[in-house]
């Protein structure tokens, strides 16, 4: 016989005879009873749920373990042969297997939920937000809407921010009166104007002045009036020679008290084709929000003509505290 032949021959008898002692068992177990309509029933259904499991739907954490608990106390129960043996270990491996897949898809499912709840609050939350910052901005809305109408009102009460001041027109030969004007939309109530009226003294050196002082009632000034429409008589004030003129006004009306220094220069003489140059501001007292916070001028109104010798003058702010 060839050597191949005995190989074969040998590895043959070899695999029969593993194949029957798979089996049947060794020559000691050859009268025990083998129940193999017990075992491979039992090891196909959990093989299919094994299968099932790791292919198509990963089980909750917990039953895999469940099942390898099951399998090993039935394998107590009958004796097997060494093939059924084999087989569940296979299988306690398939359910070790599938527990441990089991367990990190839970995790994975656990994080992916936790993530999307956190998500859905989040949106939740900023919902709530942007509902809050909406009725907010709203809410504003309205109160400045409610305190507009209020400024309003109380503009039209008091007369709000509107404030009137002295002006010179035409060439007034000599000057004999000034106008009002009204600055604003609201109309004024109890309008009272004091006048401080200086000019250089006669045969004087320069420098030197002479003034008078007059105090008219206006009273109320409508809103719709237009912007000069009454006049001021000087003649107290005895202006008839006088080129240079300055005046220091106090306003006082139910909107509060502001200040004006107007000054006139006499342009060409006092003769026809003469004329007045003006220079003039307007201010509002400003209190400060503070205790003894001291208390400013804001100018709110300047005019000065072209060719008016700014250099001659000085804004003396500081007389309009002495009214």
């Amino acid at each position: 016989m060839a050597f191949t032949d005995k190989v074969t021959h040998w590895f043959k008898s070899r695999s029969v005879s593993f194949g029957r002692s798979m089996w049947k068992g060794g020559p000691g177990e050859s009268q025990k009873p083998v129940p193999d309509w017990f075992h491979f029933p039992m090891q196909i259904v959990v093989g299919a749920y094994a299968v099932y499991w790791w292919h198509w739907h990963s089980p909750a954490p917990n039953i895999a373990v469940l099942a390898l608990a099951a399998v090993a106390a039935l394998m107590v129960l009958a004796d097997m042969r060494p093939i059924h043996k084999v087989l569940y270990v296979v299988i306690i491996v398939s359910l070790v297997l599938i527990e441990s897949r089991a367990i990190k898809t839970d995790r994975a499912n656990f994080a992916r939920d936790e993530a999307c709840r956190r998500n859905e609050e989040n949106r939740k939350f900023q919902n709530i937000a942007n509902e809050l910052k909406t009725s907010i901005e709203q809410n504003q809305r309205q109160f400045l809407a409610t305190m507009s109408g209020f400024k309003e009102t109380i503009g039209t009460v008091t007369g709000g921010d509107t404030f009137c001041y002295l002006d010179v027109f035409g060439e007034q030969i000599p000057l004999s009166t000034v106008s009002l004007r009204k600055m604003g939309k609201y109309g004024l109530s109890d309008v009272t104007v004091k006048l401080l009226v200086s000019h250089p003294f006669p045969n004087s050196s320069p420098g030197q002045t002479t003034g008078n002082t007059g105090i008219t009632r206006i009273g109320d000034i409508a809103a719709f009036d237009r912007p000069s429409f009454q006049d001021i008589p000087l003649a107290q004030f005895n202006l008839e020679d006088q080129e240079n003129v300055d005046f220091n006004i106090v306003f006082s009306a139910r909107n509060g008290i502001w200040h004006q220094l107007l000054y006139l220069r006499r342009v060409g003489g006092l003769k026809p084709g003469g004329r007045w140059l003006k220079a003039t501001r307007v201010f509002r007292i400003k209190y400060g929000s503070k205790p003894y916070e001291q208390a400013r001028m804001v100018l709110i109104f300047e005019r000065i003509d072209d060719k008016f010798p700014v250099q001659e003058i000085s804004w003396n702010d500081w007389l309009l505290y002495d009214h």
